[in-house]
């Protein structure tokens, strides 16, 4: 079969067709950041003659090669997590999927990973954009920089020098700007989508400054802006972390730290994690922290499909054998400091029966009652409609009834790749796979989200308060145990003063 050819504004690429789907993979949107461009922000590719091979993922961000979610069933299971083959410095490639023909300009999905900004990559075989190609659409996925190398902070770096991760997001999205119409797509017409850190992704760039003009919706999956002070560091803050951390590693200067080699810059995980690499207010991409820059109305006003999955902490708890109602204290302490009684009387008889069951539903309760929080911030803020859903399929296999539709399980399903993952599928998760693969690509078409025999999916009204439930059937309905969400929103309400 003849390998598709694209002339991109750095030379030619050749991709790979398989059936009516070209791929291209391991496209370089960026300078390696190696070198003396360690830690900073992204320059733009060098030109190269001839051909580029464009038929192989490019490596991942460096980070751990194995993580503690391998430990967690739910996940375990799942080829999910299969990592690229190498992880390198030298990472800043990009993918792209197109049908193989189309004589009009195509709506682009621009994937974003997740990972706690400090693992994931784009070479996941659960991230392929082919089946969605398929349906019509444009489909590119980024590998951008993680943990101490993305979000890397000094105070002798220039003042332009700070959240190299999100520049690199940046990078990419002004790449796919210049040259995504030769691959078919539509540049104006670029819908940004994450799920967990891949959405805190996607709502950062939602009232990023530089951001504006680089996308046209937006889709944000599991993670809210709200109630997430672990991720609101400021540039000074991020400094001392980003030292405190160099100092586990036995690094004290900068020019240690531009010397070592990549590897050794990762120290005990369990140290790593607590440093909590992310973006930080940096008085430029971040002129203020999340919450304050949504509750203020500074976003870019573009339609918005978000939700959550109705199960999302069942992975999110840790050994379920390890939590106690001690752990549900401390979680609520953590929290709602000045609501725990209540607390205990809205999850005490389910803790007793069985403490991570009701840890977990309270946390996931607690996202949901973020999610919907987020979307009536949205609402107040911006003109552009805002689309709210609901994953409630229980994913089969071993031990589902607990986990149920656990964090990040509607990813196989909206990117049709069921395939990608080993669980006992039947035709109603194919049938719910297609219907999902349809409200996504149409979202991103036109900004409104229809399927074949599905409900009509109406935008967000707060006094309706109806979510599309997608599961089979699929439903357009009130949330579950709107007792409790409604609480937990309060709360949420109360601390931000809205």
């Amino acid at each position: 079969m003849e390998q598709p050819l694209v002339q991109t504004q750095c030379g030619w690429v050749s991709g790979r067709a398989h059936e009516d789907v070209h791929s291209f993979l391991g496209i370089p949107y960026a300078k390696p950041p190696v070198g003396p461009l360690r830690f900073l922000p992204p320059e733009p590719p060098a030109p190269w003659q001839g051909t580029r091979r464009a038929d192989a993922y490019g490596d991942g961000p460096i980070q751990y090669a194995e993580t503690g979610f391998t430990t967690i069933p739910a996940y375990a299971q799942d080829r999910t997590l299969e990592p690229p083959q190498h992880f390198s410095e030298d990472c800043l490639t990009l993918n792209i999927w197109r049908p193989a023909h189309s004589n009009r300009p195509l709506p682009v999905l621009f994937w974003i990973y997740g990972g706690a900004y400090a693992m994931g990559n784009a070479a996941m075989a659960l991230y392929s954009g082919e089946a969605m190609a398929r349906e019509g659409a444009v489909v590119v996925s980024a590998n951008y920089r993680v943990g101490l190398f993305g979000f890397f902070a000094h105070p002798s770096l220039p003042k332009s020098a700070t959240n190299a991760g999100l520049r690199d997001l940046l990078m990419a999205l002004r790449w796919v700007q210049d040259n995504i119409a030769a691959f078919g797509g539509d540049p104006n017409n670029v819908t940004i989508q994450g799920e967990s850190a891949g959405s805190a992704a996607v709502n950062t760039l939602l009232v990023c400054p530089q951001a504006k003009g680089l996308f046209h919706r937006a889709i944000s999956q599991s993670f809210s802006p709200f109630n997430h002070d672990e991720w609101a560091h400021t540039r000074a803050e991020m400094e001392q972390r980003t030292a405190d951390y160099l100092k586990t590693v036995g690094i004290d200067t900068l020019d240690q730290a531009y010397a070592a080699p990549a590897e050794s810059l990762l120290g005990r995980q369990a140290d790593y994690m607590a440093a909590e690499f992310s973006p930080y207010i940096d008085g430029d991409l971040l002129p203020e922290p999340l919450e304050q820059a949504f509750l203020a109305g500074h976003v870019h006003d573009v339609p918005v499909l978000l939700g959550c999955t109705a199960n999302e902490a069942t992975v999110l708890i840790g050994d379920r054998q390890q939590v106690t109602r001690a752990s549900i204290d401390a979680t609520f302490a953590r929290k709602y400091p000045r609501h725990i009684d209540t607390l205990w009387n809205m999850y005490g008889a389910e803790a007793e029966r069985d403490p991570a069951a009701a840890l977990a539903r309270f946390r996931s309760e607690n996202t949901l009652a973020n999610m919907r929080f987020y979307t009536q911030v949205l609402r107040r803020c911006n003109a552009s409609p805002v689309y709210t859903y609901l994953f409630a399929r229980q994913v089969p296999g071993i031990d589902c009834e607990f986990y149920g539709a656990y964090h990040a399980s509607e990813i196989p399903y909206h990117f049709g790749n069921l395939a990608a993952i080993a669980r006992p599928f039947t035709p109603d998760d194919h049938a719910l796979s297609q219907a999902m693969m349809s409200f996504w690509r149409t979202f991103a078409k036109d900004g409104q989200p229809t399927a074949p025999g599905q409900p009509h999916w109406r935008p967000y009204d707060k006094a309706a308060d109806l979510w599309m439930h997608l599961d089979i059937p699929c439903r357009f309905a009130p949330l579950p145990s709107p007792e409790r969400t409604d609480f937990l929103q309060a709360l949420l309400a109360e601390r931000t003063g809205l």
